[in-house]
């Protein structure tokens, strides 16, 4: 119902009696009172648990990036002491652990933003047909609407949102692994080679 409110108050209506018609003016096309600041009010009360469910994915995530890279500090023990052996420095184990962990961030990330825009594309595709069909069925037989819903209404991106995510991520992840990166540092060569 609100879905169908919000369009009736942005497409322009005109009636099906064409004698009773309402002259053209900026009264017809001004939205109803109230409604935009309903609107909000419930855009705002959907984007605290979406904040918060952010916010604990992210944590999620930056637990899963710390065991990840633990696991490949201790299976690549004595990798790290043949490379400590052969003459590389407490800063080349470090920058090459942090350089994986980010490199599988940026893969994860442009794969996660492919697959998550064909999924919102498919979605929107699904809601284009079942709004349609909506208001049709609930407006249609007594109202004429001028205008469409389209799947572009639907797969509106705001980019300022996705780079500050993607920035938070790769801060995270570079944060997180700088722990594992200064374990596999410590890590003595002769100590790597002869437990291996």
């Amino acid at each position: 119902v609100e879905l169908v409110r919000c369009l009736l108050v942005r497409a322009s209506v005109e009636p099906v009696d064409k004698a009773a018609s309402i002259p053209e003016t900026d009264e017809v096309h001004r939205p109803i009172r109230g409604v935009r600041s309903h609107a909000v009010r419930i855009a705002s009360r959907r984007a605290a648990p979406l904040n918060i469910a952010t916010v604990v994915f992210m944590a999620v995530t930056a637990l899963f990036i710390l065991i990840n890279m633990a696991k490949f500090v201790s299976e690549g023990k004595r990798e790290i002491g043949i490379y400590r052996a052969i003459g590389a420095t407490k800063g080349d184990i470090r920058l090459l652990f942090i350089l994986q962990t980010l490199a599988y961030i940026i893969l994860s990330l442009f794969l996660g933003a492919v697959i998550g825009s064909a999924v919102i594309f498919g979605i929107s595709n699904l809601m284009v047909t079942q709004a349609n069909y909506l208001i049709n069925t609930l407006v249609g037989s007594t109202v004429s609407i001028s205008g469409s819903i389209t799947t572009a209404d639907f797969l509106k991106f705001d980019l300022q949102t996705l780079g500050i995510y993607t920035g938070a991520m790769l801060l995270i992840t570079l944060i997180v692994s700088l722990i594992p990166s200064g374990q596999a540092a410590k890590v003595s060569p002769i100590e790597a080679i002869r437990n291996a």
